[in-house]
This record gives structure tokens, sequence and C-alpha cells, in this order.
């Protein structure tokens, strides 16, 4: 991956009210949370904006950024010329206060070695991969999980059990370089809404049909995090050419997928009972090929479109 970050804290901002979609029936029946405290994302070439609701007053915005489309000189100017030329972030920070741009010159890293010496390294110590869906937590819970297992057998033993310390070097070492290769393959087409969509989508496909399914099933596969294998990463990196090549040649015609004005939609994530748990994975395989389907139909109905213009 190569991305940077700048960002800061507002104070003041515009009412979530004056510019956000109204809260729905179905958020306040199924959110753990006042939607107000909800982080918010804002899709860009090439980068995406966080706004987090720190406290009554104080709110965080930030973006994360593609290096390699996106060049950072000036912290503090990047973040003024960004916001006063984007309507909708301009439109919330006017007549706010702001601190001091801050700035990550590079946002995700591996350490070289996760354990050594009876130590063992987790969460950002570890490693950070990208803050748009937060993967840091997720591996947390998983690395927790590995490292009282061995700690616990270690002392019960009293025998340093050096063969599994080094399987979680390797396990999470897998894990975290893989969720790079995953996240730096969106950034190309995150502003782009039905190819994005298909992104998040065959993510949670992956995550919820396969490693919460599993989990479930095999409580002792909780510890492990999602990592490649020949099959998966096959299959990862044909969606992946094929997603970046609309995206690059939309691009090139000009065109830009937005979703509905004033529309709220919602992944449709759900725990079932019974027999429909069961059921999950080809749930969750339908709905990512459902998306994947339409946004190939949008594109040839375009192409046949184009051809008829020209004759």
């Amino acid at each position: 991956m190569n991305t940077g970050s700048v960002y800061a804290h507002f104070t003041d901002l515009a009412p979530q009210n004056e510019w956000h979609i109204n809260t729905d029936d179905y958020w306040k029946k199924n959110a753990i949370g006042d939607g107000s405290y909800s982080t918010i994302h804002f899709m860009r070439p090439n980068a995406w904006w966080w706004f987090i609701r720190i406290d009554e007053r104080t709110t965080s915005i930030g973006v994360v950024y593609d290096k390699r489309k996106i060049q950072v000189k000036d912290p503090e100017s990047f973040l003024e010329e960004q916001i006063e030329k984007d309507v909708q972030l301009k439109r919330i920070t006017t007549g706010s206060q702001r601190t001091k741009a801050g700035f990550f010159e590079t946002v995700p890293y591996k350490s070289e070695h996760l354990q050594k010496d009876g130590i063992i390294l987790i969460g950002d110590s570890a490693a950070m991969v990208d803050p748009f869906l937060s993967p840091g937590i997720e591996l947390i819970c998983q690395q927790v999980l590995w490292l009282s297992e061995i700690l616990t057998e270690d002392f019960q033993t009293k025998k340093f059990n050096a063969r599994k310390w080094n399987r979680y070097e390797k396990v999470f070492s897998k894990g975290i370089m893989d969720r790079m290769k995953i996240y730096a393959a969106a950034y190309p087409f995150l502003h782009s809404y039905d190819i994005s969509k298909n992104w998040i989508r065959a993510g949670l496909m992956g995550y919820f049909g396969n490693t919460v399914f599993l989990s479930v099933l095999f409580p002792s596969s909780k510890k492990y995090p999602f990592r490649f294998n020949f099959f998966t990463e096959t299959g990862f990196n044909f969606m992946i050419r094929r997603l970046q090549k609309i995206a690059v040649k939309r691009e090139n015609q000009g065109r830009v997928s937005e979703p509905e004005k004033g529309k709220r939609k919602h992944t449709g994530v759900y725990y079932s009972r019974g027999i429909g748990f069961y059921l999950i994975p080809l749930r969750m395989i339908f709905l990512w090929m459902g998306d994947y389907l339409k946004l190939e139909l949008k594109e040839l109905k375009f192409r046949a479109k184009h051809k008829r213009s020209k004759t």
C-alpha cells in the first residue's frame, strides 16, 4: 500500500440535520447507537474522507489518499484547498474552527517481526493496514485469542513453545499483507458508487459468509485471520482487474457512478437462526453476484447505446 493522511479537529460545524441524510426507521431499529456518533465516509477519487464525532463540540475530519495519484507538500494548504473546492465538505465546515493539520506521510506499516524472545506484538504495535473498514479491530481480537492460548500453555508447562510462537508470526504476517493487498486494490475506484459497492459486497461475502460463519461452526477457527489461498487469491485478482478496468474505462469516457440522491441504503447483513443460518454463505454469494451482474449489464447497455449513436 502507498497511502498518506492529513487531518484536523473541528469545532462548531454545521449540524448534521442540515447536510446529512435523515435517519430512517431501519437505522433506529437495528443500529446499536445514535447515528450522529457513527463514522461517516466521503468517497472521492483516489481518496476517502472520514467524519468522526468525538464529543458534543469536537469532530475529527481527515483524508486517506493514494500517494501514487495525490501528492501533499504542505498539509495545511492541502487540507484548506481540498475542503474549499469540495462542495459537501465546505458546507459542513463553513464557520467552524480547526486545529493545525496533522500529517501521516505513510499510513500502512507492518513491524519487521511480530514476535521475538517471548514478546508478541498485537494491534497497532504490530501493523496498520487501512482505517477505512477498521480491519485492525478484527485482527486484535484474533491476536488476543492466539496470545492467551500460547501464554497459558507456556505457563502451565513451564516451557517456551517456540513452534507456536513462530506460527503466530507466520499466520498474522500473511493475514496483514493480504489485507493490504485487498485495500490497496480499491483506491482507484473508491469514488465510484456501484464499483466500490461491489468490492464491499465481496468483502462481506468473504467475511460474514466465510470467516464468521466458520467460527460459529468451528469455534477454534476464531483465532485465525483471513488469508488468501490459491483459489481465493485467483478469484480476487480476476475480480479486481475487472473492476479496475471498468473504472479506467469510465474515467476515460467521463462517466461517474452516483447513488440515488437522498437515499439511504443498507447492506442487509443479519444473523439468521435455525436452518437459515446455514444458508448465510449462499445468501452472501448471491448478493455479491447480483451486484456484479448489474454492473456488467450497465456496461453492456452503455456499449450498445454508444455503438448505436455512432452509426
